[in-house]
């Protein structure tokens, strides 16, 4: 409620005024014609005063508290369509082991994966798994940024674009390019990735996790907000061939 009044405070003290100045206009208007009460005596205009004073606080009070509780509503809403990213590294042969860290698991597939034969050769992939949320969230573009070394002095942008990403459901993005060195081309050094998404309540978030330096963030886009601020660690996953 007091945020909702900090928020709206000029509009609440508009009404007040005006509220309290129209009966009072009425008052005056009614007594023109001989310029004396004609119509009720004192009594009467002070309990019709305290009668509208009293309505038209009650009906503020009541306006506060319910668009506060709209606002809470809304605000439980928006927080229950929110998902949560996990990404990781992972090194592996596709055409020798299973390699997933989840069941429900799909592979993004990018032109230098097929042009380098990414499933004949040792590669680094992103995996990145989402938490909570609705079953679905939509529009998901990632971005992740891929270098020669941890100077970043050369680097490539790898591109991927999702329609919909599904909860506890693991994404995984090869990590293959053709600009790097020969040595870097399958596993190449990682700066960063940025994933943004719609949710189903309207709202767009972005999702930069930085090896680099070492930061996890979810930020609400357009308002700048930031909902969840981590340290992290790297992390990387290897698995046993067969």
């Amino acid at each position: 409620m007091i945020n909702y009044i900090k928020t709206n405070w000029k509009i609440i003290l508009i009404a007040l005024v005006v509220a309290v100045i129209t009966p009072i206009i009425i008052g005056f208007v009614l007594n023109i014609p001989t310029g004396y009460l004609t119509i009720g005596d004192e009594n009467s205009w002070v309990g019709f005063f305290g009668s509208y004073t009293g309505g038209i606080i009650g009906g503020i009070v009541a306006l506060i508290i319910s668009s506060s509780q709209l606002i809470n509503e809304r605000k439980k809403f928006n927080n229950s369509q929110r998902s949560y990213l996990s990404a990781a590294t992972i090194v592996a042969n596709f055409s020798k082991q299973e390699f997933h860290r989840k069941k429900k698991n799909r592979i993004a597939i990018t032109d230098n994966y097929t042009n380098l034969l990414g499933t004949e050769n040792k590669v680094t992939y992103y995996s990145v798994i989402r938490y909570g949320g609705p079953d679905v969230i939509t529009n998901c573009e990632f971005k992740i940024i891929v270098g020669n070394d941890m100077k970043f002095e050369k680097t490539d942008t790898i591109k991927v674009w999702i329609d919909f990403f599904e909860k506890d459901e693991e994404i995984l993005i090869p990590l293959c390019s053709n600009k790097l060195s020969e040595e870097q081309r399958y596993n190449p050094f990682v700066k960063e990735i940025e994933v943004v998404f719609d949710t189903l309540a309207g709202e767009k978030i972005n999702f930069l996790q930085s090896e680099k330096d070492k930061k996890r963030t979810h930020t609400l886009v357009g308002g700048n907000i930031k909902i969840l601020d981590q340290d992290t660690q790297y992390t990387a996953f290897t698995t046993k061939g067969e």
